[in-house]
């Protein structure tokens, strides 16, 4: 597991994103064990991800623990306050 975090961490440092993992909560799981969160700050530094040296170690690192990947991209536009409009319910 240590090694997992440790490659994690190292390759969201290697590109400036900021990567987060732990174990779930068991109460809140809905049956994964594990989760990881990356946060880039533009498209072009998520596409720059693919193939890094770092980020292959990390996944050589947490393929053996894994039965399952559920990888979700998304992009978040700008907060509601830099909004040109605001967003109306």
């Amino acid at each position: 597991m240590e090694k997992v975090v440790v490659a994690s961490q190292a390759a969201g440092d290697a590109k400036g994103s900021k990567v987060s993992f732990g174990e779930n909560s068991p109460a809140q799981a809905k049956g994964y064990q594990f989760g990881m969160v990356a946060v880039f700050d533009s498209v072009e530094e998520l596409d720059a991800v693919h193939g890094d040296d770092n980020v292959e170690e990390a996944k050589t690192a947490v393929r053996p623990l894994l039965d399952k990947v559920l990888v979700v991209d998304f992009v978040v536009g700008p907060a509601a306050a830099d909004a040109a409009t605001p967003a109306s319910l």
